[in-house]
């Protein structure tokens, strides 16, 4: 319940009470999932969610520490959307470009762009991904 009333703040642009919502929800996703078989995908999904209010508010260092929980996680937790799994190196790559860590931002958006090799390029992301990694391999 939590998650969804956080994802709507989110949508709306009410970040602080989004962020809000979100973290009591995973709070209290946590506790359920130790006593029963909650699977971890809707965690992701949680930490996720509070990693792009980060990013929309600029706070780009609890983002990458959002962010980086998601890339930490055991392989095959919740995996079930390869797309939106390789998206967060996309996202990874845009926070290390605006904290000017142009050596982690190319790898992000290397792996990002590896990660949906032939996907098309009208796709925003993918399109966005290649500029910005031209633009940061140019200035190096």
């Amino acid at each position: 319940y939590l998650y969804l009333i956080g994802m709507i703040l989110l949508e709306e642009g009410n970040l602080p009470e989004a962020l809000d919502s979100l973290k009591s929800g995973l709070r209290k996703y946590r506790e359920a999932a130790q006593t029963t078989n909650l699977r971890i995908s809707l965690e992701e999904e949680i930490i996720t969610a509070i990693a792009e209010i980060y990013l929309r508010q600029k706070n780009f260092y609890n983002a990458l520490e959002e962010y980086n929980k998601m890339i930490e996680l055991p392989l095959g937790w919740g995996r079930n959307d390869e797309h939106m799994w390789a998206k967060r190196h996309y996202k990874l790559g845009i926070i290390y470009e605006k904290t000017q860590d142009h050596k982690n931002a190319i790898k992000e958006f290397e792996t990002f762009l590896k990660l949906w090799d032939g996907a098309d390029d009208n796709i925003p992301a993918i399109s966005d991904a290649k500029k910005r990694l031209a633009a940061l391999k140019k200035e190096s």
